[in-house]
């Protein structure tokens, strides 16, 4: 299965306007929408280079137009596979990542 990654970064005024809440909102629309695919999946994460909050997302090929979409709106980078172990699962089906 073909599937991409992507990084979103809060900093602490993006925070006090609430644009995490924001995003969270649209991307669980998404996934409610799109009945929950697998691999379609956000993760948080508190690794070095992160303003204040990022997050992670993992998106199948086919889900990726809507996610684009919604990432438009935010500051977010399409990036390499991160290191599983080091995130947490917020919301999702990961049920291949692992084997990805």
């Amino acid at each position: 299965m073909f599937m991409e990654w992507y990084q979103i970064k809060f900093s602490h005024f993006d925070l006090q306007i609430k644009k995490d809440q924001e995003f969270i909102t649209s991307f669980v629309r998404l996934y409610h929408k799109s009945k929950q695919p697998k691999n379609l999946a956000l993760f948080s994460s508190k690794i070095p280079g992160c303003d204040v909050l990022c997050y992670f997302i993992s998106v199948p090929k086919e889900y990726k137009p809507d996610l684009t979409k919604i990432l438009s709106y935010y500051n977010s980078a399409l990036v390499s596979q991160p290191v599983i172990t080091e995130l947490k699962l917020e919301i999702g089906n990961t049920q291949h990542i692992l084997n990805y």
